[in-house]
């Protein structure tokens, strides 16, 4: 995760660890109130690979920031990819590819006196990615 280091400015952030047999939902200690970006991290042969990156909430035409109904919690572990809600579809995603075990790594990015976009700090990564490896990571189908 060192290839991200504007990530440091985000005080509001945590990370939690998730093997396919386990329950997402317990897992997750992502804020239930917040909006931001997170960052998940395969373990594949011993090797960690970062292999999507997401965001939640929206900006409005006001300047205020529309919090998903559930916040970063809902949108890593309800959100709709791979056809269905993740917390069913992650697991056999991860038995598909072979992956230990994911690491996500969340960040709040619109609190206090940081103001950033959440669509824009999740852009910045994927960029940053991309120029790193030459394409999107594997679970980001398109951006």
């Amino acid at each position: 995760m060192f290839m991200f280091e504007e990530l440091g400015k985000y005080r509001n952030c945590g990370q939690f660890n998730f093997k396919s047999n386990e329950s997402l939902k317990v897992k997750c200690n992502a804020p239930k109130n917040e909006s931001g970006i997170y960052l998940v991290f395969g373990l594949m042969n011993d090797k960690e690979e970062l292999i999507y990156v997401g965001s939640s909430g929206k900006m409005q035409k006001n300047g205020t920031l529309k919090h998903r109904q559930g916040g970063l919690f809902d949108r890593i572990v309800n959100g709709i990819q791979f056809n269905g809600p993740r917390y069913k579809t992650w697991p056999l995603k991860m038995n598909e590819e072979n992956i230990k075990m994911i690491c996500v790594h969340w960040f709040v990015t619109f609190k206090d006196e940081i103001k950033d976009i959440p669509a824009f700090s999740e852009c910045i990564i994927i960029q940053r990615s991309f120029k790193k490896n030459g394409c999107l990571p594997r679970w980001n189908e398109e951006f």
